[in-house]
């Protein structure tokens, strides 16, 4: 090495930040225990976003679903998540990690502990269990990046049954939709799959719902609801995106007017405006400006529609007797 090399690797090794490790969701014990575990479900949300609303976000308690977003080489989450409380990462991989950080070997150093371990560099899919009063919840977070995994896509499908086995009830959490109320939005083949080996090993007594984070945006599938299978989208961008088909109604009514409500008031417009503007897609849903908060308490999971101030818009609670039902 010439003489001034060293001196020279020394001063530029000093001017290299090391990614800043911020704290996810689970630890090496592979659960998350509590009498009651709350997740804000508010996908797409940068660290300005979450910032921003932390007061009605509530994230003291809160456990947070960031896609998109979440991204691996950005520092700001460090420097963030330390003013919000006790608030936790559950950092799902998209397109926007990927172009900078394409195998996410910084995502994994930032979010120290995230994804299955063993079998080479840690994996992009996890399972977790979620204890409360007693009883067992199983999370499952899926990462349908075909592309971008490769060889490792077929690892994940023969990965996923083991983890889908017992008798608890099932939230599957991931990076792309498996149904979507955007018009336009195909779903990826690559999660239509993961969702078919879903359906394949899970009793549909068992699964609870399939929540997914895009830029802005986050998507829920409730299966096996009074009214059927609903698909539910929030979002922090322009309502016209999303707005839903009135022909008919997917969620019981009391819930359906709450979220075009909510709508309709972010936006300030008159509800029964609203027809003039909407084309009609399938399947049916609804869409509203804001986020999820999913709380489990023991046996019972409750599911709460909050606008952009943090206000409660509706709920629904989820049961193994009777699935998805509007709370009065």
């Amino acid at each position: 090495m010439p003489p001034l090399a060293a001196p020279i690797a020394t001063l530029l090794a000093g001017c290299v930040h090391a990614p800043p490790t911020v704290p996810i969701l689970v630890g090496d014990a592979g659960r998350l225990e509590g009498d009651r575990v709350a997740l804000a479900l508010v996908g797409g949300w940068g660290e300005a976003s979450v910032e921003e609303r932390a007061t009605v976000l509530e994230v003291g308690r809160a456990l947070l679903l960031v896609g998109e977003t979440a991204r691996g080489t950005n520092r700001s989450w460090a420097e963030t998540l330390p003013t919000l409380g006790a608030a936790r990462l559950l950092p799902l991989p998209g397109e926007a990690e990927r172009r900078s950080d394409r195998e996410l070997r910084t995502f994994h150093t930032v979010f120290d502990g995230y994804g299955v371990r063993g079998g080479g560099a840690p994996a992009s899919w996890q399972s977790f269990l979620v204890v409360s009063g007693g009883h067992r919840w199983r999370v499952v977070v899926l990462d349908a990046d075909e592309a971008a995994l490769g060889q490792r896509f077929v690892d994940e499908l023969s990965w996923l049954p083991k983890v889908l086995g017992g008798d608890e009830p099932v939230i599957v959490l991931a990076n792309a939709a498996v149904g979507s109320n955007a018009q336009g939005y195909g779903v990826p083949p690559a999660m239509q799959e993961l969702f078919a080996v879903v359906r394949r090993h899970v009793d549909a007594t068992r699964l609870v719902m399939v929540a997914s984070a895009a830029p802005r945006v986050t998507e829920l599938v409730l299966p096996r609801g009074a009214w059927g299978e609903a698909w539910l989208s929030t979002w922090l961008g322009e309502p016209d995106v999303l707005l839903r088909d009135r022909d008919g109604h997917a969620l019981e009514r009391t819930l359906d007017l709450a979220l075009l409500t909510s709508a309709a008031a972010v936006d300030d417009r008159d509800v029964e405006l609203l027809d003039d503007t909407v084309t009609a897609w399938s399947p049916r849903g609804d869409a509203a400006r804001g986020w999820w908060t999913l709380d489990i308490e023991g046996a019972e999971l409750r599911l709460t529609h909050r606008t952009i101030d943090g206000e409660r818009s509706a709920e629904v609670r989820w049961s193994v007797e009777g699935g998805w039902s509007a709370r009065r």
